[in-house]
């Protein structure tokens, strides 16, 4: 059966939080710049000849409403018929950094390309080569129209244009438009095929009239240019945005870092023009390291189109007041259609990508954590009926949510979504934060051995182990490795994990299996990290944290319940449920060192095995498996992630040596383009189906962990 490949991906340059959605048939897509949604602005992209349009069909009406209020009936412009490419006649070609339409009807045929390679940032903190960091923040991406004539009698003209824009302008220098939203497409100017720049309501009106005009007021810009009979002629467009100055709010202020090289929008079309067949070159070449693995086709698309959405989400900002001599560089990720700024429970599925590709904002994410978004509380316990118990309890150091949401930073030491009394959704993360910073921390130093950055952090890691071990009891006597209290933060709430909008079995930090397992990998990642550090002459910290991962391991191994054949979700005696994610911890210390504790001889050999039998028992349809094969996370809740997904998929088959039928692999990437077609690289999904439209989120680039 044929693959749909009707769906919206998102083409984006590096760190611009800018994007141009396209591909879905019979909805358009368009210019997205610092925005929640994708957009659905119309997209006219074709040929015109003898009173006929012939499009792909990425628009959902040709006429423009608009111009009904200024134009009279008498006065409209000519008729025009419409035609457009079926599904059928266009193949698409769609990879890591490229998306080519191939539309071929026998007559006038129209290749369009985008190129949106992924590009590596050098490291902003330390020395770069200036050349080298203007073409990686250049906030632009190429395209190419290819209309193919050879088999026509009569001359067309070829088009490509965008519907429902505002505040249009016309560079002078070069053909193209640009908007009062900070985006717009450029071409050189060519005189052998006549390419002009119009703007008009529609289609309809760029070809119903005498002659083309650039009508200020109209939503559509478009770039037409002469094909003569017999010819195939290609014209190179490029797509760029821009923001001067300022682009946050609230505690920090902050421009995008590509001000330093580019003064406006057509800067970077110029630059972008210079530097198109390199951008090209470095798109297919990054499409090759994806095409020449060994991964099956659906994870081929799957780690594809996570790459594309995550980019659509970063940003890569700079100081107000910043210069090259005084430059202090911060990276940040949107999460996605929620617009939270650098989610720490994303940023730590986010590594997996960024340590491979510009391991540097990695570093600076955790030093602006520690600087600016991090706190020290005091703790609570409960009674054995949950009640609330204000104890006051020593607590520790953690760490924030999130920096802030929609370019507006929180105040330092607050998130955006954290607030007191507050049950399940919106309440605190103090634990789960705290283990994600430490486990980022120990990806980060595995992967470049920054022995200062280490050095530098080795109190800050001291806190983190102390934190650690107050929050699993009051009493060390009673230590077993496992978090069993709240933070004051909370108030009369209970901390929840990233599983917020999931059921108790996922949600609820307190004695959560999978949250149990990230600590125990915590402990693992300080136990190494202070192995080198050559300053540790007390070995009591090692020591501490080997005992702990211990007792933790041990903890998990003993609740494994025979007559259910798993571990339930909850540590508590009673609960009954069950979830995968309880093996998805066991990835950290794969990746931070510690790869041999993971083996089936370790002194872990024996927790090992239970969450392999854990994972063999309730990988089954009707457990946590949807009827199409795709991974069921809860087996009480439907909705399911993707970014966890991936990372259980390599937790159980690299780590545990599960045998995984591939059918799931296929599943999941038809969730993506049959079940959610207009929601790019989206999270959240509800036995295949998503429940908003619209939405797009990065935090899926954790499948790139598949090519490590």
């Amino acid at each position: 059966m044929k693959r749909s490949n009707s769906f919206i991906a998102l083409h984006s340059p590096v760190g611009a939080n800018a994007s141009f959605a396209m591909g879905m048939n019979g909805s358009g897509g368009g210019f997205m710049h610092m925005d929640p949604f994708v957009p659905f602005q119309e997209l006219y992209i074709g040929s015109f000849c003898e009173e006929t349009l012939t499009m792909l069909p990425y628009f959902s009406k040709a006429t423009c409403e608009y111009r009904e209020s200024f134009v009279k009936s008498d006065n409209s412009p000519k008729p025009i018929k419409i035609s457009y490419y079926t599904e059928d006649q266009i193949e698409r070609e769609y990879n890591q950094a490229t998306d080519t339409f191939d539309a071929k009807n026998g007559v006038t045929d129209l290749k369009f390309q985008i190129f949106s390679p992924s590009k590596s940032i050098p490291d902003a903190e330390g020395v770069f080569d200036k050349n080298e960091m203007k073409f990686a923040v250049c906030p632009s991406i190429i395209t190419q129209i290819t209309i193919d004539n050879s088999n026509n009698t009569k001359a067309v003209k070829g088009f490509f244009g965008v519907g429902g824009l505002t505040g249009l302008c016309f560079p002078n220098e070069i053909v193209g438009v640009e908007t009062i939203n900070g985006y717009g497409f450029a071409a050189a100017k060519r005189s052998d095929i006549n390419l002009r720049m119009v703007a008009d309501f529609d289609p309809y009106g760029v070809f119903g009239r005498e002659h083309y005009v650039q009508l200020q007021i109209a939503p559509m810009g478009m770039m037409v240019f002469d094909v003569p009979a017999g010819a195939v002629i290609s014209v190179d467009i490029a797509l760029a945005w821009y923001k001067e100055g300022v682009a946050t709010h609230g505690a920090n202020r902050c421009k995008f870092y590509y001000n330093h090289f580019f003064k406006n929008i057509s800067e970077v079309f110029e630059y972008t023009f210079e530097k198109k067949e390199e951008m090209k070159t470095l798109a297919m070449e990054l499409d090759q390291k994806i095409e020449k693995s060994d991964l099956n086709e659906a994870r081929k698309f799957i780690v594809s189109h996570a790459i594309h959405s995550y980019n659509a989400s970063t940003m890569l900002f700079d100081d107000e007041k910043a210069s090259f001599l005084s430059s202090k560089p911060r990276w940040c990720v949107n999460e996605g259609s929620f617009m939270m700024i650098n989610t720490l429970d994303l940023a730590i599925d986010h590594a997996f990508y960024e340590l491979d590709k510009n391991p540097w904002v990695v570093r600076n994410v955790l030093d602006t954590f520690a600087r600016e978004y991090s706190y020290t509380d005091t703790l609570h316990s409960v009674d054995e009926n949950g009640e609330f118990i204000k104890d006051g309890l020593p607590g520790g150091l953690s760490f924030c949510h999130d920096h802030g949401t929609h370019n507006t930073f929180s105040p330092h030491g607050y998130s955006s979504y954290e607030v007191t009394n507050q049950d399940g959704c919106f309440s605190y993360m103090t634990q789960e934060q705290l283990c994600n910073w430490i486990l980022i921390s120990g990806l980060y130093y595995e992967k470049t051995k920054d022995f200062k950055w280490l050095k530098e952090n080795a109190e800050l890691l001291e806190k983190c182990l102390f934190s650690l071990l107050n929050r699993d009891s009051s009493d060390s006597l009673e230590w077993d490795g496992v978090m069993d209290l709240d933070s004051d933060r909370c108030g009369k709430s209970s901390e929840i994990t990233t599983y917020d909008s999931l059921d108790h079995s996922l949600g609820q930090a307190r004695r959560n299996t999978y949250l149990a397992t990230k600590c125990w990998a915590a402990y693992l990642t300080l136990e190494q990290l202070y192995k080198a550090l050559p300053s540790i002459s007390d070995h009591t910290l090692i020591s501490t944290c080997g005992e702990q991962a211990q007792k933790c391991a041990s903890t998990i191994e003993a609740s494994f319940d025979e007559t259910l054949g798993f571990i339930p979700a909850i540590l508590d005696g009673k609960d009954k449920s069950v979830i995968i994610p309880t093996i998805e911890a066991l990835i950290y210390p794969y990746f931070s060192g510690c790869k041999l504790l993971l083996a089936h001889d370790s002194p872990y050999s024996s927790f090992i095995e239970k969450l392999k039998t854990h994972a063999q028992s309730i990988l089954k349809p009707g457990i946590c498996l949807f009827d199409d094969g795709g991974w069921k996370l809860s087996s009480n809740n439907e909705n399911s992630w993707m970014s966890k997904i991936f990372l259980c998929q390599f937790s159980a088959k690299e780590i545990l040596g599960v045998t995984e039928d591939t059918t799931s692999d296929f599943a999941h990437m038809n969730w993506w383009i049959s079940g959610c077609t207009d929601c790019p690289g989206i999270d959240q999904i509800y036995n295949g189906r998503v429940s908003e439209h619209g939405f797009h989120y990065p935090r899926s680039v954790s499948s790139y962990v598949w090519l490590l």
